[in-house]
Parts: C-alpha cells; sequence; structure tokens
C-alpha cells in the first residue's frame, strides 16, 4: 500500500529530472552558438 508522501515524493524526482534536462538544453545550446562566457580571454594575445 502506498503512503501519502509516496505521489509527492515521485513529483519531486520528476520536477529534478525536469531541471536536470533544462540544465542539459542550456549547456547543449550554449555550445551550438559558440561557447559560454568568459570574464578572461581564453588566450593572452601579445603584441609582435
Amino acid at each position: 500500500m502506498p503512503t501519502p508522501r509516496q505521489p509527492v515524493i515521485a513529483e519531486q524526482v520528476a520536477l529534478f529530472a525536469l531541471r536536470g534536462e533544462i540544465i542539459a538544453q542550456d549547456i547543449a545550446l550554449t555550445k551550438a552558438l559558440g561557447g559560454g562566457y568568459r570574464s578572461d580571454s581564453p588566450v593572452e594575445l601579445k603584441p609582435r
């Protein structure tokens, strides 16, 4: 017999799964658009 909390826990698990999918899709979109934001330059540019 299910406890009264099982539906709540199941919904919380589903919510965490959706949040994880959102994060994964955000990462995929960022990569597809050419990367992410970096406050520092990835390479140091030195004039010749």
